[in-house]
């Protein structure tokens, strides 16, 4: 391409950067409970896109900071899209995104001086023609697709002064997975102490203990938590493949070094990956047939030795059909010499944001379309050599990591989490638990938050078969609050007794009716009495921890608790009249 060409390609890329965040922005000014802020965001996205094009990596701060330096015009049409009029809304919205990408490619096109005159006039003529012709802009095809994530909360600093030092943010997301699973750890202690201060506490304090912790489902979370391990990889791929940018977007921080010039590992050797102190990823990187040289097997039986993999990965450029019949050959040869054919496999299409066409988004039809056959011919082959993977998944690994290696300018990642989801659901849970991710730590949480709820409950039935009437009441919500307190504890809150009191009220007025059935159900006689009345306590009580799962963990609205709690309390007191 010659420089002229460059320059058109360019340009005509911003044009349509410009024109799929304009109607993206009309999109989002309609959507309630997205915000204002979601708008910033679309527009700093863009900014940043525009910004790589010019071959500017420029941070969220940065971006906000051009669009505060753009002046109350900016300002003024921001707080326009609040208007409660749609048409306005609409045409307000996308005239102000389409502007803001204008001045933004004068700004880099001029080399980002601090001097706005002349950016504040584009932005001020791209504004008023966009104005006119708004309605052309808002049947983008790729409107509905978000320029990135517009949940994410925009720090409000100018460019120059973020936030210092950065590690401060970045060290709390990394150790938030770590604090849940220690919990977790500390809930047995927790709950020992509360139930004891419960009347005839220290009578329940041992059985209910036992039967939450003794659970063999829970031991093994507890046993796990408490000595995790690092996920043990075989990468099969030949050098510039991914594998290290891959890692790096599955841990969601900078951990493996990756290389422009020689990208990848150059030998089959094991790599021991480390998040601080932490071990996170044990990987055997195999290399492919071609990169092999005359040691390539006797590097392979010592990296190979004594190792186990939870996983087997083939990491293959999504574009490059040259090598992947034979890479499939070799992953299978490994697995079946190796490992007996026992390990699970996942076939990695990498690169995809690089498919043809490849300037078009992830989601444009032409590049799924190219996508879809290239993933189809790799099924194809593996099914030919009598290979059953897991999955074969597209997916990218780009992110732009700022200077620091820590806080990422740009998230370009594509079924990763998808592919987490596949490390989770086949993986051990010692292994999953020590990258803390989230589908496996909300696994943790809720097994022993159900078992809890559960040993709550039968404990209720116990209490509730108490012949004297209304003496139960005091040690039955008492064993609530503990049980609604120990339930949010598992979910990160940490409430008082008013707090939980809160909660359970905010039920409905099921609960007293609940109560005044009990009593009911008592005159019946000592022994048919007390027995319903003991299935209505331990019904109610299970209702009362399945709506505080619901709510602290599972996180559903208080809207929704009544429906939860009456759907619940009516399967636990079918269940007891079949017993």
């Amino acid at each position: 391409m010659t420089k002229d060409e460059q320059t058109i390609e360019r340009e005509r890329q911003i044009e349509n950067l410009c024109r799929w965040a304009a109607a993206r922005a009309g999109v989002i000014v309609l959507t309630p409970g997205i915000g204002t802020m979601a708008l910033v965001a679309n527009e700093i996205y863009m900014i940043m896109r525009i910004g790589r094009l010019y071959g500017k990596q420029i941070s969220q701060s940065a971006a906000l900071g051009f669009l505060v330096s753009l002046g109350s015009a900016f300002a003024g049409k921001t707080l326009a899209t609040l208007l409660p009029f749609p048409p306005m809304q609409i045409a307000v919205g996308v005239s102000l995104t389409y502007a803001v990408g204008k001045a933004a490619q004068a700004w880099f096109e001029a080399g980002m001086p601090k001097q706005m005159g002349s950016v504040r006039s584009v932005f001020e003529r791209a504004r008023k023609e966009a104005k006119v012709q708004w309605k052309n802009f808002t049947s983008h095809p790729d409107k509905e697709v978000p320029l990135g994530d517009e949940a994410v909360e925009i720090r409000l600093l100018p460019a120059g002064n973020e936030k210092s030092p950065p590690e401060a943010d970045a060290g709390l997301n990394r150790n938030k997975g770590r604090e849940r699973l220690e919990t977790i750890a500390r809930l047995r202690e927790n709950v020992a102490r509360q139930i004891a201060r419960l009347p005839m506490g220290s009578e329940m304090v041992g059985p209910a203990l036992d039967y939450i912790f003794n659970d063999p489902q829970v031991r093994q979370v507890m046993e796990a938590i408490k000595n995790p391990r690092p996920l043990r990889i075989v990468f099969v791929g030949r050098t510039g493949a991914g594998k290290s940018s891959l890692i790096n977007a599955l841990a969601g921080k900078y951990l493996a070094e990756v290389s422009d010039s020689v990208p990848g590992q150059q030998q089959a050797e094991k790599h021991s990956i480390y998040d601080g102190d932490r071990l996170l990823f044990e990987v055997v990187d195999t290399r492919g047939i071609a990169d092999a040289g005359p040691d390539a097997g006797a590097d392979l039986e010592l990296a190979l030795r004594g190792f186990r993999p939870d996983i087997m990965f083939l990491a293959s450029p999504l574009g490059d059909r040259s090598y992947v019949d034979e890479d499939l050959k070799n992953l299978n040869t490994i697995r079946n010499r190796y490992f007996d054919g026992a390990i699970p496999v996942v076939l990695l299409l990498t690169k995809a944001d690089q498919m043809n066409p490849h300037q078009e988004p992830m989601s444009s039809e032409r590049k799924q379309a190219n996508i879809s056959a290239a993933r189809d011919r790799v099924s194809g082959i593996a099914r030919s050599i009598g290979l059953e993977p897991l999955d074969i998944l597209p997916v990218s690994s780009y992110v732009d990591w700022a200077e620091n290696r820590q806080d990422i300018v740009f998230d370009g990642r594509h079924n990763i989490e998808k592919l987490q989801k596949l490390i989770v659901d086949n993986v051990s849970l010692d292994a999953a638990l020590q990258l803390a991710f989230e589908g496996r730590m909300q696994y943790a949480v809720r097994l022993v938050a159900d078992r809890f709820v559960q040993a709550c409950a039968a404990m209720a039935g116990s209490i509730g078969v108490n012949p004297l009437p209304l003496a139960d009441i005091t040690v039955l919500t008492s064993l609530q609050v503990v049980m609604v307190t120990s339930v949010a504890y598992l979910g990160g809150r940490e409430l008082d007794e008013e707090g939980v009191k809160e909660f359970i009220s905010g039920l409905g007025l099921h609960i007293p009716l609940a109560l005044g059935l009990r009593e009911l159900a008592r005159v019946l006689g000592p022994v048919f009495g007390s027995a319903v009345s003991g299935s209505i306590a331990a019904a109610g009580t299970y209702a009362i921890g399945v709506s505080a799962i619901a709510y602290y963990i599972d996180g559903k609205p208080r809207s929704a608790l009544s429906g939860i709690f009456n759907a619940a309390r009516e399967w636990a007191l079918n269940r007891s009249r079949q017993k």
